[in-house]
């Protein structure tokens, strides 16, 4: 007999509904929880108290004004503002790292091989700001990356040096 994740309490591995057998075998939730044919959502297992949300990622109930609210349903994301930022960061630096390997992983000046936060992208004497890349799409990512030079931090400083001076 599987317990249920929600209240905790056993059922039965199959019943019989309307002279049908109904396995229940697979299920996480009793039928009290996760009533059959009931379409399981996460609805019934977190009720959080009225003016407040629970975040998937931090797991933790907050103020529904830390949450941005779906404009059709009216209903807040499953992320607070503070995680779904958190991610958008995450991306963006495997989303750099990535580029940076594409580019060959060397600066395009000393040919000095460094971690990929020590590099940025250069279009002519212009540094292209990465921060913009956060809700790009991959492709879209590397159309704006297009014709730039992989420089590291110092190499750039010198560039703008050398442009200012």
């Amino acid at each position: 007999m599987p317990d249920c994740k929600n209240c905790g309490k056993k059922f039965p591995n199959k019943i019989k509904v309307n002279d049908t057998i109904i396995r229940l075998a697979g299920r996480k939730f009793c039928p009290d929880c996760s009533p059959i044919g009931g379409r399981n959502r996460r609805s019934y297992i977190i009720n959080p108290a009225p003016g407040m949300a629970h975040c998937v990622r931090c797991e933790a109930e907050k103020n529904l004004d830390e949450f941005h609210i779906r404009p059709n349903t009216g209903r807040p994301l499953s992320y607070c503002k503070t995680c779904q930022e958190d991610v958008k960061r995450i991306k963006l630096l495997e989303r750099i790292e990535k580029a940076v390997a594409l580019w060959g992983g060397a600066c395009a000046d000393c040919q000095g091989e460094f971690p990929a936060t020590v590099f940025r992208f250069w279009r002519r004497c212009d540094q292209i700001p990465l921060s913009r890349g956060k809700n790009m799409s991959w492709e879209r990512f590397l159309k704006m990356l297009e014709g730039c030079e992989l420089l590291c931090l110092n190499c750039g400083a010198m560039r703008e040096w050398q442009r200012d001076g």
